[in-house]
């Protein structure tokens, strides 16, 4: 609400130090190259649904609350244990070897609680 209320503008130093922003870069290009760096991180260790999946929940309890986020995360996480991504995923990293392919499973949307997709 400091913020919020009198419309008050704030630096990425001021945004980092409040929550709002987890890293800082010194330019534009060194923010890109980390991003990159992070996004090549997150396909090379992790499994498509999987993504998909923290996605959808990071976007349902920003529409919905927290709450009905939490009321999805163990139907959502049954049906991505049942998928090859979720097989891979409780592999240990060492041997994980990438089952899926983009047709295997379909995607799911962030919907309302009460609900139900599947993956």
């Amino acid at each position: 609400m400091r913020w919020i209320l009198p419309g008050e503008e704030f630096d990425a130093v001021e945004a980092h130090r409040i929550g709002l922003a987890q890293e800082l870069a010194a330019d534009g290009p060194a923010a890109i190259a980390r991003a990159t760096e992070i996004a090549t991180l997150i396909a090379g260790k992790s499994a498509p649904l999987g993504v998909r999946t923290v996605f959808t929940s990071a976007h349902l309890a920003h529409e919905y609350g927290e709450s009905a986020a939490i009321e999805r995360l163990r139907p959502d996480t049954a049906r991505l244990f049942a998928t090859t991504d979720g097989a891979e995923g409780i592999q240990p990293s060492s041997s994980a070897v990438r089952l899926s392919s983009p047709a295997a499973d379909q995607p799911t949307r962030p919907t309302p609680p009460h609900q139900e997709t599947s993956l």
